[in-house]
């Protein structure tokens, strides 16, 4: 499968409900899944997350923070405490569909070791993030980076 790994300069943040129950890997995708958005927020391992050639295991990392998309903002909830995918700039990657936990691993490998071959330090956080749009599920990772 041919993915372009593209640089993506997100100029505002976006931002979720949390939700904790939520799981990456184990979800039962359903019709009722068309109408929700949700995004998964990993830390690498610091040492993993600059290797060329990590290995597979670090991957995707430690989950810290999971949600699903806003309808409008529920009351009590504040920016401090929503699950956030921050303004920066992102290596990115999008697949026109759900993708399992291996192919998942694949792809984060391929943005870690592109975002080294391009000379920059990509950061120990990445974003997973799966919606429906456009009559399809769209599985899409972010890893922010420095120059």
């Amino acid at each position: 499968m041919k993915i372009d790994i593209i640089r993506l300069d997100l100029q505002n943040p976006l931002f979720y409900d949390p939700d904790p129950a939520l799981k990456p890997f184990d979800m039962p995708f359903t019709s009722e899944h068309k109408k929700k958005e949700m995004l998964f927020c990993f830390e690498i391992e610091e040492a993993a997350s600059l290797e060329f050639d990590a290995k597979r295991e670090f991957f995707p990392g430690t989950l810290l923070a999971c949600g699903q998309a806003l309808n409008g903002n529920p009351l009590g909830l504040t920016e401090k405490s929503l699950v956030e995918l921050p303004k920066a700039r992102y290596f990115f990657a999008q697949v026109r569909e759900l993708l399992d936990r291996e192919a998942i691993i694949d792809l984060i490998m391929d943005i870690q070791q592109e975002a080294l071959w391009q000379r920059t330090i990509p950061d120990k956080r990445l974003y997973l993030r799966f919606l429906y749009e456009d009559k399809s599920f769209v599985t899409q990772v972010f890893r922010s980076y420095k120059e």
